[in-house]
């Protein structure tokens, strides 16, 4: 595996933690990190994959103007639109 060296800044405490973390699972600070990196990249794998889709994103702006514009459609309505009401 290719590595890259990175440098940030950690709060003191966090620096801590990390450390206790590395040491009491016995792994490398770095190794410690990328779980970390890897756990919040699937945690937020929707919202990723809708980033990286362009069309969504138009879609999702192109709603949210609507919205602010108060173009809305009721509950009821969307129901009759889709054929899901009476």
């Amino acid at each position: 595996m290719e590595t890259a060296v990175m440098s940030t800044r950690i709060d003191p405490t966090r620096k801590r933690l990390l450390r206790i973390i590395a040491s009491v699972e016995n792994k490398p600070i770095y190794k410690v990190i990328n779980e970390m990196i890897d756990c919040y990249a699937e945690k937020h794998k929707e919202t990723l994959e809708i980033l990286s889709r362009p069309d969504w994103m138009k879609r999702i702006k192109k709603s949210k103007e609507k919205f602010r514009k108060g173009e809305t459609v009721s509950h009821e309505e969307l129901g009759k639109q889709l054929g899901l009401g009476s």
